[in-house]
This record gives structure tokens, sequence and C-alpha cells, in this order.
């Protein structure tokens, strides 16, 4: 699906602008870089299609919108603290420069049912989709807009498993480190790469 991105689907509250200081960063921007240059979130003209998140004590940390991972930096990148659903649009209250990324509504429900997860990788890894079948990955039975509720529902409808499809979106990869939600990402990559020779 190439779905045109007309912006986040929620509201931001800014709680301050100062951009997130965890010692996980460097290695969350090693691997937004790493998805840049396999083409796991390509451009979509105003930045990446993919998003990469690390839970905290304080919420979670994740790349912000409209932010190229291939040059990603500490200032694209953006504290989610808390969604407030009570609002007439769900609200989001950050620490950062940027908005948090269209998907942040879908990291938050994750990290809440899945207490072992430390870690969301978001990317379109269009050799994965290609061979979905073939792999044998869970993939969500309809196709939603990006950043909304009824997506994160349906991602929500296959827990538990820490690899999934989006219909015509793409791919989450979930870990307890970083480097485990980067490392299963590329582990079905890789095994696509053989199917697509």
């Amino acid at each position: 699906m190439v779905e045109e991105y007309v912006g986040v689907r929620f509201a931001v509250v800014f709680e301050s602008k100062e951009p997130p200081k965890d010692e996980k960063i460097e290695e969350l921007i090693k691997w937004c870089r790493l998805y840049d240059e396999l083409s796991l979130a390509p451009s979509y003209g105003q930045g990446s299609g993919g998003n990469l998140s690390f839970r905290t004590g304080a919420g979670f940390v994740i790349t912000g919108t409209k932010t190229f991972l291939g040059t990603v930096r500490q200032e694209d990148l953006v504290l989610v603290e808390k969604i407030d659903w009570e609002c007439d649009r769900p609200t989001i209250h950050v620490h950062g420069l940027k908005e948090p990324s269209s998907e942040s509504m879908l990291h938050d429900a994750l990290y809440k049912i899945n207490p072992e997860v430390n870690c969301i990788m978001h990317g379109h890894d269009r050799i994965v989709m290609e061979h979905v079948e073939q792999l044998g990955v869970p993939v969500t039975k309809e196709e939603r807009p990006y950043g909304s509720v009824a997506l994160m529902e349906e991602v929500l409808s296959l827990m538990p498993t820490n690899y999934l499809v989006m219909k015509n979106h793409g791919i989450i990869s979930m870990g307890k480190t970083i480097d485990e939600a980067g490392q299963l990402s590329l582990k079905y990559h890789e095994k696509a790469l053989i199917l697509d020779k």
C-alpha cells in the first residue's frame, strides 16, 4: 500500500523541548541507520517510512515524525511520557523538539501488553512482504490506515508474537533488547532475500 502521509492522527502536548538523554540512544541510532542502509525504512519524501523505539522508566523514546533514519540524530528522538485517551482526540505528552512518530499509539499499546518487550522496530521490508506466506509470518487480516487506532487493534489481535506483518503496510519486530529486535528483523529479511533469488 502506498498511503499518502498526512501527518499524525493525534494531538501532541510538549512537556518540554528537551531531547531525550539515555545511554541506549546511540544503539538505537545505529539501528536506524542500518534500517535506512538496507532499505527497510525507505523514504516517502518527508522522512523515512519506519520508526524505532525503546522503553525507558519514564515511557519510551521513539523517532520523531518526518525523520530520515539515515541521518537521524539525538535531536530527532522524542520521549513519549504518556497518552491521554480521555480527550476528544488521543493526546500524547512528550519531551523533545519534534512530534513523535505517527505510530506512537501502536508502540505504546505493544509495550503495555508485552511487559518483556523493551524495543520495537517498524519498517517497510518489501522483500519480506512479498514472501510473507512462504515465511510463515503472522499477518493482520485487514489493511488499516497508518497511525490509526484501527491499525493498532489489528496488530494487537495477533499477540503474542515478536514479529509480524501489517497487511500491505510493513513489519513489526520486537525484543527484550534493541539488538534482539534488530537481529530478528534482519533474520526475516535475510530469509526473504534467499526466497527472492
